[in-house]
Parts: structure tokens; sequence; C-alpha cells
């Protein structure tokens, strides 16, 4: 799914959350978040599964850099199973959340993400395609809204002044619209591929 640039997705210098609950039908390295404009200027939430680890990335060419990543194995997910992925910035610090876990931070100093003159996208930013589903998508904006581990969500989410996207992704499957539920009237925003029925991209 690929938005439009806006300034909403501009993250600057402060806090915000990126969420949203993944389920794979085959396990694989997977795009979740981001923007990429060129080789110098990208930012990426995404899930590599040959390492396996789960990794937020951002480098601009004004010389903000941020790798972070699990270390280790401690989030391996299973086709099948749906998980709640979440990066959070609270000040100078970036936290990646797995079902409610911190499994990485991160102090990156009080830098500043460049603003990327690119379209957000979801489920593929730098060729890692999502195959499987993706549900409860929400970018916000000036809070960070876990910095220890919690029990994520059981209900779908509601919009308040930190969202800035809100995707509830109810439609049947192999539908290729996506409603904005953050205000009325609702966006509604159209993948730019079709899905076969084996819910590949094609």
């Amino acid at each position: 799914l690929s938005l439009p640039d806006s300034d909403d997705w501009s993250l600057g210098n402060g806090d915000f959350t990126l969420e949203c609950w993944v389920r794979w039908n085959v396990v694989g390295s997977t795009d979740l978040f981001g923007q990429n404009l060129d080789s110098q200027n990208k930012l990426v939430f995404y899930y590599e599964n040959y390492k396996p680890h789960l990794s937020f990335y951002c480098r601009t060419s004004s010389g903000v850099f941020l790798s972070l990543y699990v270390a280790d194995n401690s989030f391996t997910p299973q086709a099948g199973e749906w998980y709640h992925l979440a990066a959070v910035r609270d000040g100078d610090y970036v936290y990646l959340f797995a079902n409610g876990i911190k499994v990485a931070s991160n102090s990156g100093g009080s830098f500043t993400f460049g603003d990327l003159s690119a379209p957000l996208q979801i489920g593929q930013t730098d060729g890692y395609y999502h195959h499987g589903w993706i549900d409860e998508v929400r970018v916000s904006k000036g809070i960070a809204r876990w910095t220890e581990n919690f029990t994520p969500p059981a209900s779908a989410h509601h919009f308040d002044s930190f969202t800035k996207l809100l995707l509830h992704c109810d439609g049947q499957d192999g539908s290729v619209e996506f409603k904005d539920d953050v205000m009325a009237p609702y966006s509604v925003y159209t993948a730019p591929f079709t899905i076969s029925e084996d819910g590949r991209y094609i």
C-alpha cells in the first residue's frame, strides 16, 4: 500500500509510535512501514527473516543515521499467528516491541529525522513484500505510546489528536481499498497491485 507523501509522515525530532498487527502466511522478510527516496535517504521498520531481526533503520544525506535491531532470536514469528509490532521514539530513545515486549532499544541522541519526499509504503518499502495480513495500522506523532512492556490492545484503535493514520483493514481478503479512519470525510487509499488467490502480490 502506497500513500502520497505528507507532512504527517515526517517524524522530525519528536516522539512517535508506528504500530500494526502482522500475520504471516509464509514467514519471510517484510517491510512494515517506510519511506524510500533513494539509497541515502530512507526510513524503514521491517523484519529480516534470514537473521532474524526486527529492525528500524533511518539514513538521510543530512547525516542522520540510526540502525536498531533485535540482536538475537528473541523474535521469531511463526506462520498463521498474529503479532503486535511497534517502533516507538521517546525523547532520545527508540524502542522496538513485539507482542508488548521490549526487544530492542537505542539512544540516537537528539537527532532529527529528515523530511523524506517519498510516499509512505506499508507491506513493501525496500523490496521485502509481505506475504500475509497486516491489520490495525496506526501512525502517531507527538506521543510515545509505550516505553516499557505492555499488553497489546485487544480491540480496534480509536483515533486521537496524535493519530495521523489509522487503517482498520476490515475489508475482504483480496481487497485493494483501505479506509483511513482518522477523520471524516474518510480517505480511501487504493493499493497499486492486485492479489492472487494464494495471497501473493502480482
